[in-house]
């Protein structure tokens, strides 16, 4: 018998689509974000939106140093939303 170990994927959101204005886009995004890496799932790529969506690519978290890895890039990520619309936002560990 095989055994089938998943390392990753794809997954398309319909809400993050291109007629959302950027500052929502991006608080939506974040949102998604920390809720993929609470699934054990670590985004590696965000495609562009469209009026479709947007799709992640994404790797599945193999160990506490990964979850640690993706919160570490998502605290930078909201860094750059917080300097780009001038919001407060923070991740509580």
């Amino acid at each position: 018998m095989s055994k089938f170990i998943v390392t990753g994927g794809q997954i398309s959101y319909e809400l993050l689509n291109n007629k959302l204005p950027a500052m929502e886009y991006e608080i939506a995004k974040i949102h998604i974000w920390l809720s993929m890496l609470n699934k054990g799932q670590k985004p590696k790529r965000w495609n562009k939106p469209n009026k479709n969506g947007t799709k992640v690519t994404f790797e599945v978290i193999q160990s506490q140093a990964d979850y640690n890895k993706g919160l570490t890039e998502l605290e930078d990520y909201i860094d750059q939303v917080n300097q780009q619309f001038e919001l407060d936002l923070k991740l509580n560990r």
